[in-house]
């Protein structure tokens, strides 16, 4: 949807990550400390997040009100399948806190801590946080087996005995990955 990736990229670009490219004498210079550079970001971010937990909080609050006029839960629905295309994946960072905020939002509304829900809204709340949780439990396990077929490969490329790889590793078994990943990292490094 059109709409998911505006919204999306509007927070997107509130954020400011100064450049990290210039000399650390001529930061010093200029008078740019690490200090100013971390509150500059860290403001940035908590602007960011207001504006989503507003725009969420708004969204969820006009799918409870029935009007003649327009109907946002299927704008809401769109969005949330959106959101959960989008999770995870590094061109899209905000997807993975609009999902968080709106999973905290929709369970305070299930809690009733936000007085009187209507309860077309409490099963709209549940019915998206069944699906937000889903797609989650789901990715993690993917992950998990992806990361254990990786490590699994490494240690029998390196000689290494993988039969205790479906409990825990061996220490012997952790320095090696450890020492594949750090040969990896800085022969990436050099490439850049």
């Amino acid at each position: 949807q059109m709409m998911t990736a505006l919204v999306i990229q509007l927070i997107q670009s509130g954020i400011v990550v100064p450049k990290l490219n210039m000399k650390r004498s001529r930061t010093i210079e200029q008078g740019i400390n690490d200090d100013d550079v971390s509150a500059a970001m860290a403001s940035s971010f908590s602007q960011a997040a207001q504006t989503t937990r507003t725009f969420l909080q708004t969204l969820v609050n006009k799918c409870g009100v029935k009007t003649d006029e327009a109907d946002y839960r299927p704008l809401l629905e769109n969005f949330i399948s959106d959101l959960v295309v989008l999770f995870q994946r590094p061109e899209w960072p905000a997807s993975d806190y609009f999902l968080h905020c709106l999973s905290h939002l929709l369970g305070r509304y299930l809690s009733g801590k936000k007085g009187v829900v209507e309860a077309g809204l409490k099963l709209t709340a549940v019915e998206h946080l069944g699906t937000i949780a889903g797609v989650v439990r789901t990715r993690l396990v993917s992950h998990a087996e992806r990361d254990k077929t990786i490590a699994v490969r490494i240690l029998k490329q390196n000689g290494m005995d993988d039969s205790s790889a479906e409990d825990e590793l061996s220490p012997a078994q952790m320095q090696c990955l450890q020492r594949q990943l750090l040969q990896y990292l800085s022969n990436c490094g050099c490439t850049d």
